[in-house]
């Protein structure tokens, strides 16, 4: 028997690195900060909705194949029309298939920094990646229209952005992203992750942009990360083309019903939005007070700059048990921890270790 070395393995994968989390497991007095989830869990009636409803359910039965109910369960919520719709498990799953869609070697173009993910996506499927580094103005990053047009040259290319960023948490200008809806040569896509937070989205343009796709994710404001339910809006052709590499049965019965029952409730996540915002005001007032530089933010995190003392500021969050996001290795991100959004207390925790790792 030949050994596995020997396989005729991909480029790509043969190249790549296996995918490493910075997941730390829950334990007594930690905070996890680190991820971007909602800062409390989903609530208990609708827990026991969902619970009541699975156990109504036949488990010996495949699911859905097409997860029909949960698209349009999507459709009456985003408004958006069901044959435009497609899910996937995380829009981590569903980038991947945008990926392995598009022909073989295409270019595709990212901003620095962004959410990783776009990146290793898109060398797992072997295409030409193209990176443009975000400007500076001020108190936030603004795109490089130029830069982004000649990185993708004569096209057809992909471009892909989260909106807001990820881990900046700035918004781009809604004047740069009209530019690249019309000027860039080829499809462009939205990782509209956090626009429950921003209140910003550009699905209303899905129908006259057939080069516009949009992503999310029901992990943030809707609380149902340890559910892995992504979905992604575009044309009905886009949807047709990346559905090809949908595999039998994109959700599992029990990620449909959670995501049914928690869409019949869109008041309890815009609770959970309205709640996150009031503390990213809090959270970036008290980083301000503190002397540490932090920019405007639209998510559900905040960026903090703290250039050299970020080695000693990281260390105290750890003696703290806090779990916090290091992207101090990401291109334009040097310095930096990016902090998601927690509940008051967790707020508080992180500010006054955040004032001990200062030397406060």
């Amino acid at each position: 028997m030949s050994d596995t070395a020997d396989w005729p393995w991909s480029a790509p994968v043969a190249g790549a690195a296996v995918y490493r989390t910075s997941y730390v497991p829950k334990t007594l007095g930690e905070i996890k900060l680190n991820h971007n989830e909602a800062p409390d869990d989903l609530d208990a009636d609708l827990k026991a909705e969902i619970l009541l409803r699975l156990g109504q359910l036949p488990w010996h039965r495949y699911a859905d194949p097409d997860a029909s109910r949960t698209c349009e369960a999507l459709a009456r919520h985003t408004g958006h029309l069901r044959a435009g719709i497609a899910v996937g498990h995380g829009a981590n799953e569903l980038i991947s298939r945008l990926m392995f869609a598009i022909a073989p070697a295409t270019t595709v173009v990212l901003v620095d920094p962004d959410y990783y993910v776009h990146g290793r996506a898109a060398l797992l499927a072997g295409h030409k990646l193209r990176r443009v580094a975000l400007l500076r103005r001020d108190d936030k990053f603004i795109l490089d229209i130029q830069g982004i047009i000649e990185a993708a040259g004569a096209g057809p290319a992909l471009l892909i952005l989260s909106q807001p960023n990820n881990p900046t948490g700035s918004l781009f200008d809604a004047v740069a992203v009209d530019q690249l809806l019309d000027q860039f040569p080829g499809a462009v896509v939205l990782d509209e992750a956090y626009a429950e937070f921003s209140g910003v989205t550009r699905q209303a343009e899905l129908a006259t942009r057939p080069n516009l796709a949009i992503l999310r994710t029901m992990s943030k404001a809707f609380a149902l990360a340890g559910a892995r339910i992504g979905y992604l809006l575009a044309s009905p052709e886009f949807v047709t083309n990346i559905n090809k590499l949908q595999p039998p049965y994109p959700v599992s019965e029990w990620q449909g019903v959670a995501a049914e029952v928690v869409l019949a409730h869109p008041e309890r996540a815009a609770q959970r939005v309205e709640a996150v915002r009031v503390e990213r005001q809090r959270l970036q007032a008290g980083l301000r007070a503190l002397g540490v530089e932090t920019l405007d933010s639209y998510g559900n995190f905040v960026l903090a700059v703290l250039a050299q003392r970020r080695p000693a500021v990281l260390a105290a969050l750890l003696q703290a048990e806090l779990a916090v996001r290091d992207v101090g290795d990401l291109p334009g991100a040097a310095g930096c921890l990016r902090l998601s959004v927690g509940a008051p207390a967790a707020n508080d925790r992180l500010l006054a270790a955040l004032q001990a790792g200062l030397g406060g």
